[in-house]
């Protein structure tokens, strides 16, 4: 039943209302960011310094040059021991010798029942203020990764390639609603495992939103097919760096250790994922008041149609405007050539919102980036530079594709490594408070500490018992690098304990912290939210009986893990 037009401009009214006494609410409390919270901690740590015993573990390191271990300990010279199998056993060290010899521990590790107390003098205070520099300096090879791949996805998204992608998917399957959740789903969950594809989703929320309600169909559908696309990615990486190679590099092990198994259970929890979206469609498809948001469909529907409209004649104004621009400054060189990569990209509307063939070959190279990059690192034993080299390369291809103008391009690149500026200064901020608790000879006090507490527990109740923790900071720490190279020198080193291996280590933190991405406050949810104008009740009431599906699927694949190992 269809409401009168007065009834529904109230109901928009109302709508506005409750946002701006939720914003009013929140401007009264605001969270921290994750930047304040690890200085937060990096002071925390500092003064900890001085409180907490000192102490050292002696470590064991494998050469490659000379096929030996290298025996670290405290103020005494290094002791060189023969590379077999018999060395390792004779330091009590649960590992095999192949997982050295390629690599896939790198850097070295505590050698169990070595731990002893020692002098130490204090940090002076300005020593606080010098971590973050050092903890910059540190991960400099993963930040220039990480910018590299920033620089790449600016340059797709200057070119709409993934937005009109998005488009041509929606056109082709009209009257296939279904199969357009799907394959939508499918798509932003690949480019969750690959790329940690997490920001670059924004645009598609305000493109698929009309085309959902337009087609009938519920909001939180449109919504959900595209943020737990990403969150289920993210929470079983393959070869996103923002996350498992971050945890593995800072875990001293090989990212590509434990990846088939992630792609048996990545495919599975997608399969779960869609089974539950069609159990949701078939039902408001039978009834449409079945639907979590059926009271409010009438708002909705007159923000994102409404939206449309004016978002069209918006872009009519700014060709105009563009047109009249390039009138103006005809013997203005630079400007003409913006205005040229302008025309060429929005003010023809065929080229900048249809699928084109520079949009799927740019998109293309960039996703058999990841296929080279796991061949690298595995047969010819690559490592950062390597990989940065190759993206660097793939960039250079996408550019060619692409058309744009070599001044503009180095520009996008350039804006597009900016744009993660924020999360290499947080990856530099956790590696220095690692760097605070290593140098202030803490870390093995705490690691000895907690080893204690976990070595007599079978492996299968140590591995829940991370993954629960990793909810639980997860819901404090949103930034995954921060998270990876904060925790996994603490807690790697436990699994050797409980005879767990590092890489289900890594799978608790990525499953705990991409979990709590569902419904904690200080995460994405609430920003998509605010968006598609839903409220975060509503979510909660359509999203928790997966996430109740997940958390026991979750529990059973590490458990499976265990076993496996």
């Amino acid at each position: 039943m269809q409401k009168d037009s007065s009834i529904e401009k109230l109901e928009i009214e109302n709508y506005s209302n409750i946002n701006q006494n939720n914003n009013s609410k929140e401007n009264k409390c605001t969270i921290p960011s994750t930047h304040s919270i690890l200085l937060f901690l990096g002071l925390l740590i500092f003064i900890l310094t001085y409180i907490i015993p000192k102490g050292k573990y002696d470590t064991i390191e494998y050469s490659s040059k000379t096929k030996s271990f290298i025996i670290h300990s405290y103020n005494e010279e290094d002791k060189i021991e023969k590379g077999t199998e018999s060395t390792l056993l004779k330091y009590n060290i649960k590992i095999s010798i192949s997982n050295f010899i390629d690599e896939s521990i790198k850097g070295p590790i505590s050698i169990p029942n070595t731990y002893k107390r020692i002098k130490y003098t204090n940090y002076d205070f300005f020593s606080f203020f010098l971590f973050p520099i050092k903890g910059i300096i540190e991960s400099c090879d993963l930040i220039i990764f990480i910018m590299t791949l920033g620089g790449i996805v600016k340059i797709l998204n200057s070119i709409n390639a993934l937005n009109s992608g998005i488009k041509a998917l929606a056109n082709k399957t009209k009257g296939k609603e279904f199969l357009l959740i799907s394959l939508i789903f499918i798509i932003i969950s690949i480019g969750g495992t690959s790329f940690g594809m997490c920001e670059e989703t924004i645009p598609l929320y305000p493109i698929l939103m009309p085309i959902f309600l337009k087609n009938d169909l519920d909001s939180l559908l449109g919504m959900s097919c595209v943020f737990v696309g990403s969150s289920i990615g993210t929470m079983f990486s393959t070869v996103n760096a923002f996350a498992v190679v971050i945890a593995s590099y800072s875990a001293g092990i090989n990212f590509i250790d434990g990846i088939i198994f992630r792609i048996i259970t990545f495919v599975i929890a997608d399969c779960i994922c869609i089974l539950f979206f069609y159990y949701y469609y078939v039902k408001i498809k039978k009834n449409k008041e079945n639907s979590i948001v059926y009271n409010e469909r009438v708002v909705l529907r007159a923000i994102f149609i409404k939206n449309e409209t004016s978002e069209n004649e918006k872009k009519e104004d700014d060709e105009k405007g563009n047109i009249n621009k390039n009138e103006n400054n005809e013997k203005n060189e630079s400007n003409n050539n913006e205005i040229k990569y302008n025309d060429n990209n929005k003010n023809n509307n065929k080229e900048f919102n249809e699928f084109t063939l520079k949009h799927k070959l740019s998109l293309l190279f960039f996703v058999l980036g990841f296929p080279l990059m796991i061949i690298g690192v595995i047969f010819l034993k690559w490592w950062f530079q390597h990989m940065q080299a190759l993206f660097l390369i793939i960039a250079i291809i996408i550019i060619f594709i692409s058309g744009i103008p070599e001044e503009n391009a180095v520009k996008l690149f350039l804006e597009g490594g900016g744009e993660f500026l924020g999360v290499v200064t947080i990856i530099g901020l956790a590696k220095g408070i690692n760097k605070l608790l290593n140098d202030g000879l803490i870390a093995d006090t705490i690691l000895y500490t907690l080893s204690n507490l976990v070595k007599n527990l079978p492996k299968q109740l140590f591995i829940i018992i991370l993954f629960i923790i990793f909810i639980i900071l997860g819901l404090f720490i949103q930034s995954s690098s921060a998270l990876a190279v904060l925790s996994m020198p603490i807690m790697a080193p436990l699994a050797d304990d409980v005879k767990c291996s590092r890489k289900q280590v890594i799978n608790a933190y990525m499953f705990g912290q991409n979990f709590a991405d569902f419904f904690t406050p200080t995460g994405f949810i609430l920003i998509i939210l605010e968006i598609v104008g839903i409220k975060f009740n509503f979510w909660f009431k359509f999203i928790w009986p997966l996430l109740v599906i997940l958390f026991v699927y979750l529990i059973v694949i590490l458990i499976i893990g265990t076993y496996i190992d």
